[in-house]
């Protein structure tokens, strides 16, 4: 046994005589640090940030999200944006919603289009899972709001009294189908 390991150090000691070997330990050395610094997605990572900003809709989102039990998504809170854009491009997270300052001013005026960002890397692959999630979420709350606007849009309405009952009608239907999965609808002559 102490003679092959004595082969095998002079052999070495040999090798490394030839600058082809050091060239080829140099790549080698070299490639183990760049595969070293990849990062690769781990396809069971489900956790999705969200910076709400103190806005009311935001944090009722959030709190829907994080009460949800049927859900894959693990929802994480965080303080600033830079953060959560940092775990995502370090693959802590799947990805991440911002929710903007003036986000409830926004909903309440009817302009909010671009208020909730939504960040990600190259290696989401259930994003768009995560973003319906955050809109039903979102819209749990604000759909009644939604539809006592839009209710004269959609209905006749012949004295207020009948519009009072219609109304109370359509946000207990909007609760029931808020907590169950089937589809909305609602029938009114």
């Amino acid at each position: 046994m102490k003679k092959l390991h004595r082969v095998i150090f002079y052999h070495i000691k040999a090798m490394l005589k030839h600058r082809s070997v050091w060239v080829v330990l140099a790549v080698a050395l070299f490639l183990y640090l760049v595969f070293r610094g990849i990062d690769l997605p781990d396809i069971r990572n489900t956790k999705v940030g969200i910076v709400t900003n103190g806005g009311r809709y935001a944090l009722s989102a959030l709190q829907h999200l994080q009460e949800e039990e049927e859900s894959i998504f693990r929802f994480v809170p965080y303080e600033k944006e830079e953060e959560l854009t940092e775990d995502v491009r370090a693959g802590k997270l799947e990805c991440g919603f911002v929710f903007s300052e003036g986000f409830d001013e926004d909903v309440i005026s009817g302009n909010a289009k671009r208020d909730i960002r939504y960040i990600n890397s190259p290696y989401t692959t259930k994003g768009e899972i995560a973003k319906e999630k955050i809109y039903r979420a979102f819209l749990r709350d604000h759909s009644t709001d939604i539809l006592a606007k839009c209710a004269d849009q959609l209905f006749y309405f012949n004295d207020p009294a009948e519009k009072e009952k219609i109304l109370d009608e359509i946000e207990e239907k909007n609760r029931y189908y808020n907590k169950s999965n089937d589809i909305f609808m609602l029938d009114f002559q």
